[in-house]
């Protein structure tokens, strides 16, 4: 097959579409992260950050949310780590890492989308339904 044939099937293979999207290479895709608060009349505390970016503590009120954007950096290891706190205990995770496993696998494309609940903190999987990720650690001296 010459040349030009090779670029033609490279570019097909670039246009069609997989999954959900067109295919774009990971770092040129922009990520969603967002935290949501499912604890009925609790207030939730979370503050995210990540080697590059602090996005500070905020106070999510019932229902409450707050999301961001972003692009994986140039290595593709972008990294993003929670530490989610409420009345009934604590917990801090990785609210994103740039790895086909979490991406796909978990959180079904583009969005993690995390909720915080009475019993701990779930990941809703694409358009699907909520997965129980982590229970709460309590506070020191918490019964």
């Amino acid at each position: 097959m010459g040349h030009f044939h090779c670029y033609v099937v490279l570019l097909i293979l670039a246009m069609t579409t997989a999954a959900q999207a067109i295919w774009i290479p990971l770092v040129f895709r922009k990520f969603h992260v967002q935290i949501e608060n499912g604890l009925g009349k609790e207030t939730l505390w979370a503050h995210c950050k990540s080697g590059d970016d602090d996005l500070h503590v905020r106070q999510l009120g019932p229902q409450g949310q707050f999301n961001w954007a972003f692009k994986l950096n140039v290595r593709g290891t972008t990294l993003y780590f929670c530490h989610l706190w409420w009345n009934g205990g604590q917990h801090s995770y990785e609210s994103f890492k740039a790895s086909d496993k979490l991406i796909q696998g978990e959180c079904g494309g583009t969005w993690c989308i995390w909720q915080a609940r009475e019993d701990g903190i779930y990941l809703k999987h694409g358009k699907g339904d909520y997965k129980f990720k982590y229970a709460w650690d309590k506070w020191p001296g918490q019964p």
